[in-house]
């Protein structure tokens, strides 16, 4: 499948700048927006005023246009068998086959022309490029953009002032990937009743085999260098690396020799047995106990196994102990795997109210975080580093995701959902519902556990009649942790203190639905979501942050609303 292209008579985006100007920002997040009350615009060393406006496209230079465009193509091979032997009313037996084949093969094309314009002028306001029928407006000011259809026709009438920007060819690379992941699997279950049917336990075992298969870009730094005839890179008098002949002036070709489509492959296989059983024993007509146990498998992300490759070659003797970061995917990478217990108890319409209560706890082993670290020889050689190049990586960091050690989840489930019986009879088709959840992470890698919220809370209202419903909610989630940040950056360079991490901060959200049947056939439904449209803020925090330096980002969360109609035939 095909997806977007100048077939469709536009480019994806058109960007445009200003240069040698400074633009300092006063009021942020001052008022209902993020962004600045105002600009002040300055150039040069003694800060001389600019008289233009940050709002309009026309006071910019018109500097790239951008053609996007992807090719897809994905094969699903699939099947199952299962076969079941009932031995009388209290036992039975089911068993099962399955394999699951997945291949997909990506290109996505970015291609950058950058403007040059009539006579080397690339001022947006000499052109006809922007359209002003279409009004969007940021802080109550009206934004004008370039349009991405007039800069096409632009384009089509003027292709000599556009050239083709040598990012292409890296950006082919990256966006080129292929993968085969191939899933088999097998299992034994069964189905046993005890003390008149007052015990019921299910239980089994299951295999799976996963096999997975990547091709992704390796970009290689030292591509462009020249070797001698035992593969030594060449080094000139002053003990820089000696560039190809005819490189220095094409950057076409250098990128050419650097971003190596689907060059670097990576692939890895594990499997394992995963058993569970799950018991429920009726304790009165309204009252149910009921206890779990199972095993899990928890694959990585392909992208964490297939991610490519990317060198950062050293160019000189100057700085040999600079640090230096390559990014790889993990081919070594074992899934994590939870042994995981839970144990409830659940009432049923007593008093027309519904209730349960529940712990767990789950022990996780080889857990997996992004890690920086150091690169050895053996690591490189894993890489098809070539010998003669380790030499020059005596600070070289690997930065991927390993399996970083175990961790244990403990936590309570409580929820309770009650109709309103005991209310005047118009009210008693209404139901009140309430569920919390309480996560604590403990264990050796603690601090390696993100994307877990340690409380989750949810209520609502529920008025059900025979045409209408009306259904109001409330959900609160704390503040959580979602992810490490580097210590050390692509070029080596500390970014982070160690401990540094991103927290998403606790939010609440109301939502109100409703819907109206005037038959089967037509019903009439709305769905307000967000209702006080209140906005998102995440933090950077380590150990030493103080509070009015965490605020990271602030993401606007409008308040929407969905009007729509659906039926049944």
């Amino acid at each position: 499948m095909r997806d977007g292209g100048l077939d469709n008579g536009y480019f994806s985006s058109v960007t445009v700048r200003t240069p040698a100007v400074h633009l300092r920002g006063e009021g942020i997040d001052g008022g209902v927006s993020i962004l600045p009350d105002q600009y002040i615009i300055t150039t040069g060393t003694n800060a001389q005023p600019v008289d233009m406006n940050p709002y309009d496209a026309r006071d910019y230079d018109m500097y790239l246009a951008t053609e996007d465009y992807g090719v897809y193509k994905t094969d699903l091979l699939a099947g199952r068998a299962d076969v079941e032997r009932v031995f009388g009313s209290k036992f039975s037996l089911k068993a099962g086959v399955a394999i699951n084949r997945l291949e997909k093969d990506d290109r996505r094309i970015a291609n950058n022309y950058t403007f040059t314009g009539s006579a080397g002028n690339t001022a947006a306001s000499a052109y006809d490029l922007v359209d002003e029928a279409v009004t969007v407006q940021m802080n109550g000011r009206d934004v004008i953009w370039p349009s991405p259809v007039k800069a096409y026709d632009l384009f089509v009438a003027h292709q000599d002032w556009f050239s083709l920007n040598s990012t292409t060819f890296s950006n082919a690379a990256q966006n080129s990937k292929r993968m085969i992941e191939e899933i088999s699997s097998a299992y034994l279950r069964f189905d046993l009743k005890l003390f008149q049917n007052r015990l019921a336990l299910t239980g089994g075992v299951r295999f799976e085999k996963t096999e997975l298969d990547g091709w992704s870009m390796r970009q290689d730094g030292f591509a462009v260098y020249q070797r001698d005839e035992n593969g030594e890179l060449l080094r000139d008098a002053n003990g820089s690396l000696i560039m190809k002949p005819g490189l220095a002036a094409d950057a076409m070709a250098r990128y050419k020799l650097i971003y190596q489509e689907r060059a670097h492959h990576e692939g890895q296989a594990y499997d394992g047995f995963y058993p569970s059983i799950n018991a429920s024993f009726t304790l009165t007509e309204n009252m149910v106990l009921r206890a779990a146990y199972a095993r899990t498998v928890g694959r990585p992300n392909v992208s964490y196994v297939v991610a490519g490759i990317t060198i950062p070659a050293t160019v000189s003797d100057a700085d040999p102990d600079e640090a230096r970061t390559i990014t790889v995917g993990n081919p070594g990478l074992e899934p994590w795997t939870a042994d995981s217990f839970h144990l409830s108890l659940d009432s049923y319409a007593i008093g027309g109210g519904y209730g349960s209560i529940g712990v767990y706890q789950k022990y996780v082993t080889n857990f997996f975080a992004q890690r920086a670290i150091p690169a050895d020889e053996e690591t490189l050689r894993h890489y098809n580093i070539p010998e003669e190049d380790m030499e020059l990586m005596r600070n070289y960091w690997l930065r991927r995701w390993e399996n970083v050690g175990d961790g244990r989840l403990t936590g309570v489930e409580l929820s309770y959902r009650q109709d309103l019986l005991f209310f005047p009879a118009w009210l008693q088709k209404a139901q009140v519902w309430v569920n919390y959840t309480h996560l604590k992470v403990g264990g050796a890698n603690t601090d390696d556990f993100v994307n877990f919220t340690p409380d989750i809370f949810s209520c609502g209202v529920n008025y059900i009649r025979p045409r209408y419903a009306v259904r109001l909610t409330c959900a609160y989630q704390a503040e959580t942790k979602k992810r490490r940040e580097d210590i050390v950056g692509t070029s080596g360079v500390a970014r982070y203190p160690d401990g540094t991490y991103v927290y998403q901060g606790a939010y609440t959200k109301y939502g109100l639905t409703a819907e109206y049947a005037f038959s089967k056939a037509f019903i009439l439904f709305a769905n307000w979501d967000n209702v006080f449209g209140r906005d998102r803020y995440y933090y950077r925090r380590g150990p030493d942050t103080p509070d009015w330096a965490a605020k990271s980002q602030r993401y606007v969360i409008p308040s929407s609303i969905m009007l729509g109609v659906k039926g049944r035939f």
